[in-house]
């Protein structure tokens, strides 16, 4: 996604996860119309919707190692700034932010800086069985994330599963993880459940969740939103 007119370029690297990219994109097309950015805006990134959805990053993203040629050829086209749109690579953050060419509007800063916004002490995670037994790989320093039981995490880590498999959550499934949350909040004196599965915003909101949650994607749309618009109201 590259916007044209008003604000900054973003390059947004997505193809690990076609709907969640998908739903980034939306959610920042809706951002940039409410900041003001014109029809030019909104034309040049349904233009370049296909080829954002089609960039890939490599297979060694989830083993420590990331190209950097996308970000690169994000700036050939004219980007300022990048983000990538899922949580599960960022296990090599650390690698991406030395290799990228362009600044990263990073989700875990994104996300640590709403926890201490909302002065919550005490958070466990939602998302693949990776994110939540490393507490989204020690990127959040500071923070006392709670690790459910390991029965929990398998529950948690197979309905997140099917959600991205499958674009949407069962009855069955959203009870689930409801059930879950509400036990760490009762048992365990959680205050809020960080969404941090970017298909989960397509299944739970804040308003809608039944629990305190920390919707991750939300978060990382308004970082960069803020990025990208520095000088809106």
């Amino acid at each position: 996604m590259e916007e044209e007119s008003a604000g900054r370029s973003l390059g947004l690297i997505g193809g690990l996860g076609v709907g969640a990219a998908i739903h980034y994109y939306r959610e920042l097309a809706r951002g940039a119309r409410g900041a003001g950015a014109g029809d030019a805006a909104r034309d040049g990134s349904r233009r370049r919707a296909a080829r954002a959805e089609g960039r890939r990053v490599g297979q060694q993203a989830r083993f420590g190692g990331v190209s950097g040629r996308h970000p690169a050829a994000a700036r050939g086209r004219g980007a300022e700034i990048a983000a990538l749109p899922s949580v599960t690579p960022l296990i090599c953050a650390a690698e991406l932010v030395a290799l990228s060419p362009l600044p990263l509007v990073s989700l875990p800063e994104a996300i640590l800086r709403e926890i201490e916004r909302r002065n919550l002490r005490r958070v466990a995670l939602f998302g693949t069985r990776f994110t939540i037994e490393t507490a989204m790989f020690g990127q959040l320093p500071g923070v006392d994330v709670v690790t459910p039981a390991a029965g929990e995490v398998d529950r948690i880590h197979e309905a997140y599963r099917e959600i991205v498999e499958t674009g949407r959550a069962s009855s069955e499934n959203a009870q689930l993880l409801r059930g879950i949350a509400q036990t760490l909040c009762d048992r365990d004196g959680v205050q809020a459940i960080v969404l941090a599965g970017t298909d989960l915003a397509m299944v739970f909101n804040e308003a809608n969740a039944g629990f305190p949650c920390v919707d991750a994607t939300q978060v990382h749309v308004g970082a960069i939103m803020r990025a990208l618009f520095p000088n809106a109201a």
